[in-house]
């Protein structure tokens, strides 16, 4: 006997479930592009449904609300967190060579940067209490993976005199932000290499003695 037909219904069903799927990104795609370029206040359901080419009444359905389509574009940036990373702090705290450290948080910043800097800025002009809320805890992550390099700094004696750890550490913090790599990258089309290269550098002159 040859091999049993696959019921036409479930070939359906797993098309659909894949149209769903591309549907679900293009709509939180269109999205993020709005909300970076018009600010979250300033963007419609009907406008999101025009970007991704689909009716507005999809979009509700899929989402639901405003703050539940931010939400959604938020959970898969996070889904989609670079592995490497993770391997780059540990990079960072194992090197011998401090100048070597701050070029790792350099090539930290990028990647994390790349991948969260506009929607890290439209949730904290977004006006919404939750959104806000998502990007201030956000930011204390940055904040206390900080904490590792001041302490190797400040343990090795290398930091600048007249700084202190908290200076040091307050300086990485901002100069890591997305909100400098958004005045650099994507206000003034700095090549990512160029960024990355400039801020190990930056905080290598301005930290090390």
């Amino acid at each position: 006997m040859g091999n049993p037909v696959k019921p036409r219904r479930s070939y359906n069903t797993t098309l659909r479930r894949e149209q769903a799927l591309v549907t679900h990104q293009r709509i939180l795609d269109a999205a993020r592009r709005l909300f970076v370029a018009r600010g979250y206040p300033y963007v419609t359901m009907r406008d999101v449904a025009g970007e991704a080419g689909v009716a507005v009444q999809t979009v509700h359905a899929v989402f639901g609300t405003k703050l539940g389509l931010a939400q959604g574009i938020v959970e898969s940036a996070f889904e989609d967190v670079d592995p490497d990373v993770l391997g780059l702090i540990r990079q960072a705290d194992l090197a011998q060579d401090l100048t070597v450290t701050l070029r790792t948080v350099a090539t930290m910043a990028r990647r994390v940067q790349e991948r969260f800097a506009d929607i890290l800025v439209f949730m904290q002009q977004a006006g919404d209490p939750q959104l806000l809320g998502v990007a201030e805890r956000f930011d204390a992550v940055r904040v206390e993976s900080v904490a590792p390099v001041v302490s190797a700094l400040a343990r090795a004696g290398v930091l600048r005199a007249g700084l202190s750890p908290q200076e040091a550490a307050d300086l990485i913090w901002a100069l890591t932000s997305p909100e400098w790599y958004g005045l650099l990258v994507r206000r003034r089309g700095w090549d990512l290499n160029r960024w990355e290269e400039n801020l190990g550098e930056t905080l290598a002159r301005l930290l090390l003695a």
